[in-house]
């Protein structure tokens, strides 16, 4: 999503870990920044998880791998609800013209639907996906939204509001 002065700043994890001969990660220590331990927590018990092939010579690594995100809004999107007005496209057709469909998924056909997020300003905030879809797909799929104009939703006392969407965009096979 585009990133905006308004919004927290992205977020970075970061894991150290060791791969032991039957695959399984080792000493697994995670850091973010910004530092925030219930994160660390999290991304240490998920690496944690992680398997990779065996390994005939044993113990391997040190292995450090990042992540970069965008950290939530501050205020979170809601669902509509009686006498809220969804966000919607100024244009009904423009994230599939903005859709760049990455060079190696290029040839697909179909369709792929997300949750999407959109704050008061009008700006795409959070896309979720609610069909399986690569994660370069849905990358692109939330670029070309953040390419499109929306007008913002309104809450159920008529105030802007962050709200929740549900997207369908069809891909075509360029």
């Amino acid at each position: 999503m585009p990133h905006d002065a308004a919004r927290r700043p992205a977020t970075e994890a970061y894991a150290r870990f060791f791969v032991a001969a039957d695959g399984r990660p080792l000493e697994v220590r995670a850091a973010t920044s910004p530092a925030d331990a219930a994160l660390e927590a999290c991304v240490a018990e998920l690496v944690s998880g992680w398997e990779f092939p065996a390994s005939p010579g044993g113990v391997e690594g040190p292995y450090l791998v990042r992540y970069a995100f965008d950290a939530d809004p501050a205020v979170p999107p809601e669902y509509a609800g009686p006498g809220s007005i969804r966000p919607a496209l100024r244009d009904p057709g423009c994230v599939e013209r903005e859709l760049h469909v990455p060079a190696e998924l290029r040839g697909s056909a179909g369709s792929v639907t997300v949750k999407l997020a959109v704050d008061p300003t009008g700006a795409p905030v959070l896309l979720h996906a609610l069909t399986p879809a690569p994660d370069d797909l849905l990358a692109a799929v939330a670029r070309a939204a953040g390419r499109c104009a929306w007008s913002p939703g309104t809450g159920s006392d008529g105030g802007p509001a962050s709200l929740w969407l549900t997207l369908t965009v069809k891909l075509d096979a360029r």
